[in-house]
């Protein structure tokens, strides 16, 4: 009797929460853990376990609508394909920005430029804009 209520009482709590909240909410700390740009507000461990307790809250929602209600079963199934898909390419976004700020430029291998010529000034390399010298009339002092 009393577990029978417990249960209902349960079910009608999570009933109450949606779902589609819960993904945003886990789709913000995403947004907040893989930013590259700035650091995050929470540090991991906080961030780590928000995520558990939502995750859990979703699997348990939806275990509630496989039993009562398979449509929207499927559509939250689908909502978490969504959702850890995008979480997958923010964590590869995340992880190529990483690693590309800990390449150092000198590592990059150049060319070979087997046919450059030696003698080049820098003196000699125009500037962009820069007006070459006439070679066609000589400027004299009449102007």
């Amino acid at each position: 009797q009393n577990k029978k209520q417990r249960m209902m009482v349960r079910a009608a709590v999570l009933k109450m929460k949606d779902p589609r909240q819960i993904i945003r909410d886990m789709e913000k700390l995403d947004e907040m853990e893989f930013n590259p740009v700035q650091q995050p507000l929470l540090n991991e461990k906080v961030l780590r376990d928000k995520r558990k307790k939502l995750r859990e809250t979703f699997e348990r929602i939806i275990r509630l609508y496989e039993r009562e209600n398979p449509e929207t079963y499927k559509d939250l199934r689908k909502l978490e394909l969504d959702y850890e898909t995008k979480r997958g390419q923010l964590a590869l976004y995340y992880d190529s920005v990483k690693n590309a700020e800990s390449v150092e430029v000198d590592s990059i291998p150049l060319p070979d430029m087997p046919h450059a010529p030696s003698n080049i000034h820098i003196q000699d390399i125009p500037l962009p804009g820069a007006q070459p010298p006439s070679i066609l009339k000589k400027t004299t002092s009449f102007g």
